[in-house]
């Protein structure tokens, strides 16, 4: 490529070649030619930079790119190979969202905000309509056959219907009761894929709740069954269909495990919900005693194709149930289970002898055994039932997860060798660890930073993996891990220094790993108080010393002057020089 790309999306236009786009900063974008296989720069760049975008392939060879840490859409025509940036935003920021072409006037903007919000784009009048949320992130979307979308999460799978208005839900949960062995679904980090042909749903990959990788599984969005399992002669055969394309043509068939011919071939119209019932798709006749049905539906238009088998047997089903006991990791157990398997009609004149076999269906638990089955084998003549049991036994070693199999009950008395099955599971819950020993309240002053010690475990030896969290407030610091026999951590920093002054909880908590649960603690807090403000000392002010006074000096008086009287007198005698 003429950049690097990350988060980029890339479409197949209608000539053969493909538009790269976005997953950079400066918003280029690209035309890979297969013939040639070049890589050009489009003469255009995008409007903006986009990353975690959608890109769709509109009627004319248009292509809307929408979202990518952004509300905004822009539109990219291959004549002259311009983006143009679109009047109409999306109602929230998306990013990393599905975007599934419905129509030439319908296109779903999903999720991919912390809302699970929902959009619809209609590119002939621009506008985009709010259509509403669900209450759980999906980890994958996929538009299937008939219209709807199967969303799957970690704790929930189910469909929606982007046709929907209320008060009819727009999203259906799954159950085992009404899609059975829709529990596989739920997962997160899975890759799901319409496969060519019958248009099922591949769901590869992934982990559950207890963050097990979890085995692939097909989902078929058509469905078809019976009104029951086993039909005696004269019995109508109800069949009933859903799941399929609204009003579309259904070709049926059916196949016995005698003749191997098809047999009853006919076609039903769904009806505007994708549903139909033919009641009597046909009657049972005396010659069908121990065979097998394997009917087939297919789709003229969606092309999905879906099977159910009954018979005319006297071995009806096999049921199980749920595991005797609570079994949790680091502690052995022996959970029971009870299987029971049930005859309808007349099995004259021998009874029917069912054997049962166990097989785990994907890798088995570690430490576990399984028991032989007691009885190995039952008979029944006539309309009845008849149990087995079995016990998986556990260790300590043995790895918390849910682990599926399979016992498969197998009636050799008739000529036809009339199999059932029923899927069970072992169940071997996580430790829930706590945290011990914390240290315990304290008070600090504002600006100060303190450390934290404890420990988190499940009893002696029993340490989670993994890393843990102190809050307090908007401080936080990480636990790096849980050391020795005690799952210790010591003097964790946590820098408190900008905290207000306050009281606040301190809040330590362990996310789980995949045999350990969550685990948080707030029994103690931490107060921080305002620092005491040191008294500026006032300066004692200096005495001025007060001024000796100088006498002024008493003057002493000018005495006055005597008179001086000066009496000159003729000298007598003679005056010789």
């Amino acid at each position: 490529m003429t950049a690097a790309r990350a988060r980029h999306t890339a479409t197949l236009l209608d000539d053969g070649t493909l538009l790269i786009a976005g997953g950079e900063a400066s918003a280029t974008s690209e035309i890979f030619d297969p013939t040639t296989e070049s890589f050009v720069p489009t003469l255009w760049a995008m409007t903006r930079p986009r990353s975690g975008h959608t890109a769709t392939l509109l009627a004319g060879d248009s292509v809307l790119l929408a979202g990518g840490s952004s509300d905004s859409m822009e539109l990219f025509t291959p004549l002259d190979q311009k983006f143009t940036l679109d009047q109409a935003t999306l109602s929230v920021v998306r990013t990393g969202h599905w975007a599934f072409k419905l129509s030439d006037t319908r296109v779903l903007l999903f999720q991919g905000d912390n809302g699970n919000t929902i959009d619809e784009f209609d590119p002939t009048t621009d506008t985009i309509t709010p259509k509403g949320s669900l209450d759980f992130h999906a980890s994958s979307s996929s538009l299937l056959a008939n219209g709807k979308l199967l969303v799957l999460g970690t704790d929930v799978a189910g469909l929606y219907n982007p046709d929907a208005a209320p008060p009819v839900p727009d999203f259906t949960a799954f159950d085992e009761a009404s899609v059975p062995g829709s529990s596989m679904l739920t997962r997160s980090g899975q890759s799901a894929i319409e496969l060519p042909g019958d248009k099922k749903i591949l769901v590869a990959g992934g982990m559950n709740a207890q963050y097990q990788l979890t085995d692939s599984v097909l989902f078929n969005p058509a469905r078809i069954w019976t009104d029951r399992d086993d039909y005696q002669p004269d019995e109508p055969v109800i069949l009933n269909g859903s799941g399929w394309k609204a009003s579309e043509a259904i070709y049926l068939y059916a196949v016995d495990n005698e003749t191997q011919r098809w047999t009853y071939e006919t076609t039903v119209n769904a009806d505007a919900n994708g549903e139909f019932v033919i009641s009597p798709y046909f009657i049972v006749e005396l010659r069908h005693q121990n065979v097998t049905f394997t009917v087939t539906a297919v789709g003229a238009q969606s092309n999905m194709q879906a099977d159910v088998e009954f018979t005319d047997a006297n071995f009806q089903n096999l049921t199980i149930t749920a595991q005797s006991v609570t079994v949790t990791y680091k502690t052995a157990a022996s959970p029971q289970y009870t299987v029971t398997a049930s005859f309808n009609g007349n099995s004259q004149p021998n009874p029917n002898t069912v054997t049962f076999s166990f097989a785990w269906n994907g890798t088995p638990p570690i430490g576990g055994t399984v028991s032989a089955f007691n009885p190995p084998s039952v008979s029944q003549s006539g309309t009845g039932t008849q149990t087995s049991t079995f016990t998986i036994t556990t260790s300590n070693t043995t790895l918390a997860g849910t682990y599926n199999f399979t016992v498969t009950g197998t009636d050799a008395s008739t000529p036809n060798h009339v199999v059932r099955t029923v899927t069970g599971a072992l169940v071997v819950n996580r430790l829930a660890p706590t945290f011990q020993n914390l240290d315990p309240s304290l008070t600090i002053t504002q600006g100060q930073t303190i450390t934290r010690s404890g420990r988190l475990n499940a009893g002696n030896g029993n340490v989670p993996t993994g890393t843990g969290t102190i809050t307090i407030g908007t401080a936080s610091a990480t636990i790096a891990g849980f050391n020795g026999g005690q799952g210790t951590f010591n003097n964790v920093p946590v820098n408190t220094s900008a905290l207000a002054a306050g009281t606040y909880t301190i809040t330590y908590s362990y996310s789980g790993d995949p045999n350990y649960t969550s685990a948080t603690d707030t029994s103690t807090t931490l107060t921080v108080t305002a620092p005491t403000p040191t008294p500026t000392p006032t300066a004692t002010p200096t005495a001025t010393p007060t001024p000796t006074v100088t006498p002024t000096p008493t003057p002493t008086p000018t005495p006055t002057p005597a008179a001086t009287n000066l009496i000159v007198t003729a000298a007598s005698g003679t005056y010789g020089g």
